[in-house]
C-alpha cells in the first residue's frame, strides 16, 4: 500500500515538473558529468510573401520611384509587378537564397511589348533576424543591360 502512494507522489512530482518546464524560456539539460544550458532559438522571419515598394531606373533618374512589388512562394517561384510611366509589367520566375543573398530570375509576360520576354536578374539583402530586404538591385539580362535598384518591405495581414 505504502509503494502504491510513493508511485502516486512520484507520478504527481513528475506531471507537475514537466508542466512548469514547458514556460521555461531556457532548456537546461543535466547529466552526471556535465550540464549544458540551450537558450531559446531566435526568431527567424521567413522570406516568402508580398514585398511591395519602389524601383529606379539607373539610366533614367528622372523617372523617379515607380511602383515595384514581388510575391515570392515557397515553392520558389515568384510574381514581380512593376508600374513604370504608367504601364503595369508582370514578370514570372523563380527565386533561391544563396546564404543571405536574395538571387531572383524573371521573365516579363505582361506589358510594353518591346519588354515582353525580357529576362531580368534581381538581388538583394535579407536579415532573417529583422526581417528586411536591403541592398536590392535589379538588371537587364539583355544587350541594352538596363538595371537599377529597388526598395522593398514585407506586407504584414493586420
Amino acid at each position: 500500500m505504502k509503494n502504491k502512494y510513493l508511485k502516486l507522489i512520484a507520478l504527481m512530482v513528475l506531471l507537475t515538473s514537466g508542466i512548469t518546464g514547458c514556460t521555461k524560456k531556457e532548456v537546461i539539460h543535466s547529466t552526471e558529468k556535465e550540464t549544458v544550458h540551450i537558450p531559446p532559438p531566435e526568431p527567424i522571419n521567413r522570406i516568402e510573401g508580398i514585398w511591395t515598394g519602389s524601383y529606379t531606373v539607373e539610366q533614367s533618374p528622372d523617372l523617379g520611384e515607380q511602383y515595384y512589388s514581388m510575391v515570392l512562394k515557397p515553392d520558389g517561384t515568384l510574381i514581380n509587378e512593376t508600374q513604370g510611366e504608367g504601364q503595369l509589367h508582370i514578370a514570372n520566375g523563380t527565386w533561391e537564397m544563396d546564404g543571405d543573398k536574395l538571387i531572383c530570375n524573371t521573365i516579363c509576360i505582361y506589358g510594353k511589348y518591346s519588354n515582353i520576354g525580357v529576362r531580368q536578374l534581381h538581388t538583394a539583402s535579407f536579415d532573417r533576424k529583422s526581417g528586411k530586404i536591403t541592398n536590392g538591385e535589379w538588371k537587364d539580362l539583355s544587350s541594352q543591360g538596363w538595371g537599377g535598384s529597388f526598395t522593398i518591405t514585407k506586407k504584414t495581414d493586420k
